[in-house]
């Protein structure tokens, strides 16, 4: 009989071989699992995800966000203090130069709903009285607080 491995189950094994020789324990190899689709005797081995996106939390922090930046009644000192902890620092430079009186009054109507999300991306669209915001987070890892690097306001 013989089994198929897949690349990351070759270098487990090779891992395995190697130690072996060198007197060293292996690493943890990434977390599979195996599936039987063709037959009783062919097995692949397949990585598990290691995390999935939050999409609430992505999804509130991109609200929140747009609270923060849709308070045109402050300063500009004010509002900008208010939106920056929401802004990834290459957004903040762009944002810096926003005057909130300019920004056009709404209201938000609902809960922001993913529209895509990754591991360290993702699109949040949010219902408002003016039409649908996006917003576009991202973060390093995901340990990591999303950050938005982008408010897009409706057509």
């Amino acid at each position: 009989m013989i089994r198929k491995l897949t690349l990351p189950a070759l270098a487990v094994v090779a891992a395995i071989g190697l130690a072996g020789c060198t007197g060293t324990p292996p690493t943890d190899p990434v977390p599979t699992s195996t599936s039987d689709h063709r037959g009783e005797h062919e097995h692949t081995l397949v990585p598990e995800p290691t995390t999935t996106p939050d999409r609430e939390a992505v999804a509130a922090r991109a609200v929140d966000a747009l609270t923060a930046y849709g308070r045109r009644d402050l300063s500009y000192d004010e509002w900008f203090a208010q939106l920056q902890p929401f802004l990834d620092e290459t957004a903040v430079d762009a944002y810096a130069t926003v005057n909130p009186s300019r920004i056009p009054a709404f209201t938000i109507d609902g809960p922001g709903e993913t529209a895509d999300v990754t591991t360290t991306h993702a699109v949040v669209d949010v219902a408002t009285s003016m039409g649908r915001y996006t917003i576009e987070l991202r973060r390093d890892d995901a340990s990591a607080e999303w950050s938005v690097t982008r408010i897009q306001p409706p057509n």
